[in-house]
């Protein structure tokens, strides 16, 4: 198992305590072992490009005190719109490449103090405010004799993306934020209506990978570029650091919670199970219908499916085994079993009732 730490600096307010701990913990002997420990106060780039939201650009100590909006045009108080930026760290997801090497998603407190369109909480705040949510998506690789390693201006192990600054690639966006200088995942900002990058950092922490695919998903705000208060997903090719594709749950729309973080988790499921029908032939040697616990399955009997709607056509056959089981699916029925399909289950009653 494994476990994020992340010292918040909340009661010191000292940008230089905040940093992350990553822990392995035994389930054999129960113990804790470091894996690694890296410091938070690494340049970001900002949030928000507006004037005023624009400044900030690092991770912010924890506090419980309702921040001031950021935005301010030409001095004056925007009457409309309050934007709250104010990054706080939270360690919210750990998921693992094909050699063993660390995503780590990065969630911002602050987003889930915000919402969309929220009234102040100060009395006489008659401002209606916007909250941001600034995550992170970091790689960490897995060396040889076991131990991790940060990545460093665009480059983790032996992949390199072209966040580094020596990538030839510029970026307006990336001026070496990262851990260690440019992002390895780089491709993380968004354009807005005037084609200017208005949003950078847009993950929000919550991650997932497939093992055995070289894509990681990574929850987001306004994850599609021109389309504003929304949130979604940006899927990242984990060779290159770059964004392969976006989705976007809900844009513009009201009652949600617009860019201060309206999707959690991710995670993986398995297909739809196939379809069946089945399950058990027993003696029902009372005759009230139910299986009661001492009636017996009768095994070696054989049943039939027939296609109700293609003129009662035998698609199917099985013997009961194992205590009177038997199933149709795919494995032994003509073509595949249909949806919202009349079948009928049909059993001779001159064979032998083995067993009974």
């Amino acid at each position: 198992m494994y476990l994020g730490v992340v010292c918040t600096a909340e009661t010191s307010q000292k940008k230089s305590d905040l940093k992350v701990a990553i822990y392995e913990f035994s389930l054999k002997d129960h113990q804790f072992k470091q894996l690694i420990e890296f410091p938070l106060g690494y340049k970001r780039d900002p949030l928000d490009a507006t004037q005023g939201c624009d400044t900030i650009d690092t991770w912010k100590p924890w506090s419980g005190i309702f921040p001031k909006q950021c935005n301010y045009p030409l001095g004056a108080r925007d009457p409309i719109s309050a934007f709250l930026v104010n990054p706080q760290p939270i360690l919210s997801d750990i998921d693992f490449d094909d050699d063993g090497s660390l995503f780590v998603g990065m969630m911002d407190r602050g987003g889930l103090q915000t919402g969309q369109n929220q009234p102040g909480i100060a009395k006489g705040d008659t401002l209606n405010y916007y909250g941001f949510m600034s995550g992170d998506l970091l790689r960490i690789q897995r060396n040889s004799d076991g131990t991790y390693t940060m990545e460093s201006n665009g480059k983790s192990g032996k992949y390199t993306s072209a966040g580094g600054s020596g990538s030839g690639v510029e970026f307006a966006h990336d001026k070496g934020a990262s851990p260690g200088g440019g992002e390895f995942f780089y491709d993380d900002y968004w354009i807005n209506g005037q084609n200017g990058i208005g949003h950078s950092e847009l993950t929000n922490g919550g991650i997932f990978k497939e093992p055995g695919k070289t894509e990681i998903f990574s929850s987001a705000f306004d994850p599609i570029h021109k389309q504003y208060l929304a949130t979604g997903f940006i899927v990242f090719d984990t060779r290159t650091g770059k964004r392969n594709r976006s989705y976007a749950v809900y844009a513009i729309q009201e009652g949600a919670l617009g860019k201060s973080g309206g999707v959690g988790d991710l995670t993986g499921i398995c297909n739809p199970a196939p379809l069946e029908i089945g399950n058990r032939v027993w003696f029902d040697q009372n005759r009230n219908g139910i299986q009661d616990p001492s009636e017996k399955g009768i095994d070696k009997i054989i049943l039939t499916l027939h296609d109700m709607q293609n003129n009662e056509v035998e698609v199917g056959r099985d013997t009961t085994a194992n205590g009177g089981q038997f199933y149709f699916n795919d494995f032994n029925v003509t073509g595949t079993l249909k949806r919202n399909h009349k079948y009928e289950v049909r059993m001779k009653t001159n064979q032998t009732l083995n067993g009974i």
